[in-house]
């Protein structure tokens, strides 16, 4: 199974961002769009997140951490918050560059285009997201290119996976690619099964 608009466009390749955003997305970024886009939640958050926070772990010998930046683990409100904050910074990626896509579930963000539009766009991401304290290491992403007869410039030093990848845990690419973990997937469905018609 291949994704539909990669059928329809041969040449284009998607980019895969990795990085462990929530820990570390700046504060001072988040409380600033808060404000702008849900000023009824300002005062909450800032309670929240507007100080330093000590954390301690439970045993005897362990330090306490300051945490300054990134969302607290838990918080049921970390997720909105962190997608608050980077959601100008794709606003402004699409803006820019028109003739890719940008696609983003929390801190996993897609770029969908062309080979050099897409790496052009990532390039500007990068440094887009820097600017809110989030770093991008390019050898922890992952360019999949669907046709290898698409020249891709691997000097940037990312990944290039011409057989599939793994999209919010769905695999695309092609048909070898996607039975074997879905093959996995079928497999513990069925073990469950078993296990709850046993209970």
């Amino acid at each position: 199974m291949k994704d539909r608009q990669t059928d329809r466009n041969p040449d284009w390749v998607v980019i895969k961002s990795k990085k462990n955003a929530f820990n570390s997305i700046s504060r001072r970024s988040m409380l600033d769009q808060l404000s702008t886009a849900f000023p009824d939640l300002a005062n909450h958050a800032s309670q929240m997140y507007g100080e330093s926070s000590s954390l301690l772990f439970m045993q005897e010998s362990s330090p306490i951490v300051i945490s300054s930046e990134g969302v607290h683990q838990g918080d049921p409100l970390g997720p909105a918050l962190f997608a608050i904050t980077i959601q100008p910074v794709s606003l402004d990626l699409e803006k820019d560059h028109p003739q890719i896509h940008v696609l983003a579930y929390l801190d996993d963000v897609f770029l969908l285009g062309n080979a050099t539009d897409v790496l052009c766009a990532f390039h500007d991401l990068k440094g887009a997201f820097s600017s809110i304290s989030l770093e991008i290491a390019n050898h922890k992403c992952e360019i999949f290119c669907p046709s290898s007869t698409v020249a891709i410039n691997e000097s940037a030093g990312i990944p290039v996976n011409y057989q599939g990848s793994l999209f919010l845990g769905t695999p695309i690419g092609s048909s070898l690619f996607v039975e074997s973990p879905c093959s996995i997937i079928a497999q513990s469905g069925n073990t469950l099964c078993v296990i709850n018609s046993l209970n």
